[in-house]
Formats: C-alpha cells, structure tokens, sequence
C-alpha cells in the first residue's frame, strides 16, 4: 500500500460519511460492489483517475479535494519506515482536523485544544 493511495481512501470515506452515504450507497452510484469501496477507502486498490473523478462529483467536491492536504513529496533520505509513520500521523492530524473544524461550538472546541495540551505536557513530563 502506498501513503497516497491510503491518504485519497481516507479522504472518500470521510467525506462519504460527512454525506451521511454507506459504502453500499457508494457502490450502488459508482456500480461497484461494496466491497470494492471498501478497498479502495483502505488504500488496498488504488483509485484510477476516472473513478476519482466520478467519486468526487456524487461527493460533491472538486478532485483535488484529495490531494489537498499532502505536502508536496520530494525525495529525501528517510527510510521506507519513517515515510510510513509520518503519513499515519500526517493522516490522523488532518482527521483530527477536519473533526475538530465540525465543531460549531467555540467554547468546546477550546476545551477540547486545552485538554489536548494538558494531555500532550503530561506524556512528554513522563517520557
């Protein structure tokens, strides 16, 4: 698997389920099996363009929707197991935002930031 085709997966479903749309709701658009939504949501397949394309007009967003938060890769000298664990933690930080940016409440969302900041001194006062 590779960090993009997992990253456009996540993306799908997170959208899909912003719609309130099942994978079965999905397939049936896209005359696909559920199952094949499935894969591609886990970056098992790869999403050709033209699926891609017709993914983004039943979520109603533009293509580039997916690719939107990657940095721009250029080769470097990190390991193979580097690259793996920074596009996981990559993938979860924009999860977390796009969850946290839901959130119409201002005060929760403080609350929430500070509890996460109180969290991320106490780890790192053990460490």
């Amino acid at each position: 698997m590779h960090p993009i085709d997992r990253h456009v997966g996540n993306i799908i479903r997170e959208r899909r389920l912003e719609l309130g749309f099942n994978q079965e709701d999905l397939a049936k658009f896209l005359e696909l099996s559920p199952q094949q939504i499935q894969k591609y949501e886990r970056g098992t397949n790869r999403v050709s363009a033209s699926r891609l394309y017709g993914i983004s007009t039943i979520l109603k967003v533009p293509v580039s929707y997916f690719f939107d938060d990657l940095k721009s890769s250029s080769p470097s000298t990190h390991t193979d197991d580097e690259k793996t664990k920074s596009a996981a933690s990559q993938d979860e930080l924009q999860r977390m935002q796009r969850a946290f940016s839901r959130i119409n409440s201002s005060k929760l969302r403080q609350e929430i930031l500070h509890l996460i900041e109180a969290m991320a001194t106490e780890i790192n006062a053990c460490d």
